[in-house]
């Protein structure tokens, strides 16, 4: 997940270009037309961004699970009773 956020971190902030994989896009401009390294762009853009979000949701999985008992005793467990 660290991966993950690392790299949309780099692609919103402008550091993706020194980066291995934008780089490597980079090299793909010899052999492709630009509208297509975009596509490939926003389509790594979109991969990562769904892959956090699906992460994300994996782990509040056991939460979702959790009784209205079970929230009440991880409250006092936390020390706010």
């Amino acid at each position: 997940m660290a991966a993950s956020g690392r790299n949309l971190n780099q692609i919103n902030s402008g550091e993706f270009a020194e980066s291995r994989i934008g780089n490597f896009l980079n090299d793909l401009r010899d052999n492709f037309a630009g509208p297509v390294v975009v596509d490939m762009f926003c389509y790594l853009r979109l991969y990562t961004e769904l892959a956090l979000r699906a992460k994300g949701v994996l782990m509040m999985r056991p939460f979702l699970l959790m009784t209205r008992k079970d929230l009440w005793q991880l409250y006092v467990l936390e020390g706010h009773d």
